[in-house]
């Protein structure tokens, strides 16, 4: 912040996307700013992606406009989600970006799925899971499988739900993702739990909370 502040943006964004490992916990290389949001510090997130948007670079700008979407779409303010994915999906598309046209679609069909609007939100993750198979990106086909899970359980489907979080964990499982992983155990418990299955769920959503404490996903803990 202190650094965009005084016009040196370059080494802000350097800052910003520094990758993190934390070896000891098991967690997988990240950048800095998208651990933000796993650990919850979503004001420091901001900050950071609203003094770096229009500064930097096109790239630099897709992961300002998703992390914003993501950032509007926790704190409940699904219009300004929509808007900054749409902008996202539109400016991934002029530079063939194509990981960042699935991560727009992931993204509006998050915000959409909070306005209930299930059908949409299965449309545009059907659409990510596809880019996602089709890039051989798996953090991304994970996400895009979890997430199909929680809206087949929201309509009740709770085969197919079922289907596509066994997959979504066998995905994380084979990339070592201790995040991916805790989050699809925690899927995995949603979908017991509606299915009335209440001692299976108990050791599944144990094991939920232990890998997020290992991966630091304090908002993932405390869903399970």
């Amino acid at each position: 912040d202190h650094l965009s502040k005084v016009m040196d943006r370059e080494n802000a964004h350097h800052i910003a996307t520094v990758t993190i490992e934390d070896e000891g916990s098991g967690a997988r290389r990240d950048e800095l700013h998208r651990l933000l949001f796993v650990w919850g510090y979503y004001a420091e997130q901001q900050q950071i992606y609203t003094a770096l948007r229009h500064k930097v670079s096109a790239e630099i700008d897709l992961i300002c406009l998703s992390g914003l979407g993501s950032l509007y779409d926790v704190a409940g303010d699904y219009g300004r989600a929509i808007e900054c994915h749409q902008q996202a999906m539109l400016l991934a598309t002029e530079i063939e970006n194509v990981v960042a046209v699935g991560n727009a679609f992931g993204g509006l069909a998050n915000a959409y799925l909070s306005l209930k609007e299930q059908g949409r939100a299965i449309d545009y993750y059907e659409q990510q899971l596809a880019l996602a198979r089709q890039t051989q990106n798996d953090d991304s086909r994970g996400v895009a499988l979890g997430n199909l899970a929680n809206v087949y359980r929201l309509k009740g489907d709770y085969r197919q739900a079922r289907r596509y979080i066994d997959e979504r964990i066998d995905v994380a499982r084979e990339s070592s993702d201790v995040k991916g992983e805790g989050e699809g155990l925690c899927g995995l418990g949603s979908i017991l739990l509606a299915c009335g299955e209440l001692v299976a769920v108990q050791t599944v959503l144990r094991q939920a909370v232990s890998l997020a404490k290992r991966a630091g996903h304090r908002r993932g803990e405390g869903r399970a």
